[in-house]
């Protein structure tokens, strides 16, 4: 029986894992704990993983809209460990939670910071097309865990209810373009507008998410 998702309801496309590095590979169910997903590891530890950016998250519009440009990227490509599909990305932001199933509670903490190890999915070795800070509203974002499960592919993704105290989400991208810098201010007690310092560049050619998927 084909599930009907509702309003403000979107689905989990993939769920992806690997020992070390990328790319991380589909696996139907896994258990989501603090340090994030049981069997996934890293490459390099410092920069990846622990609490704070326990479990990556894509979106696969994203994804779509990156395959029209000519990259070769699919689910677990760029190294998420769970690719999203029907929720608005846009309004996925640092502070935002997500109800994986009924059980698992992400709290988005930070943008990730692309580096050379998924250059080779991308036309022109271009990874820089998903930073934040060239290109905002295409980065992948990391998040911490506030209840622990099991979740599985096909099952609904949702808004979390944001309830009681939160340290402050962070933006980590420490490479940016030239004058550009997005500090995010407060707690999680709802979605988080970003106040800029300054307009980022952005790359001639290269849409926002926003208006691309128009």
């Amino acid at each position: 029986m084909t599930r009907v998702m509702t309003l403000g309801e979107g689905r989990i496309v993939q769920i992806s894992v690997s020992p070390r590095g990328v790319p991380k590979l589909p696996v139907p169910r896994a258990r989501i704990t603090r340090l994030g997903v049981e069997g996934d590891g890293h490459r390099r530890v410092p920069y990846h993983g622990g609490p704070e950016r326990a479990v990556c998250v894509y979106a696969m519009e994203a994804i779509r809209a990156l395959q029209t440009e000519g990259h070769r990227i699919v689910p677990g490509t760029l190294g998420e460990n769970v690719t999203i599909d029907g929720l608005s990305w846009d309004e996925v932001v640092p502070g935002r939670r997500l109800l994986l199933g009924n059980d698992v509670l992400l709290e988005v903490t930070s943008y990730t910071t692309p580096c050379r190890t998924i250059m080779r999915a991308f036309k022109d070795r271009a990874y820089g097309r998903i930073s934040q800070a060239r290109h905002p509203g295409w980065s992948r974002l990391y998040t911490r865990v506030l209840a622990e499960g099991v979740i599985a592919a096909g099952e609904s993704v949702t808004w979390g209810a944001s309830t009681g105290p939160s340290s402050p989400p962070t933006f980590v991208e420490p490479r940016q373009s030239r004058g550009a810098r997005l500090i995010y201010m407060g707690t999680s007690t709802g979605p988080q507008a970003p106040r800029r310092s300054a307009a980022p560049r952005q790359s001639r050619g290269a849409p926002r998410y926003a208006d691309r998927l128009r």
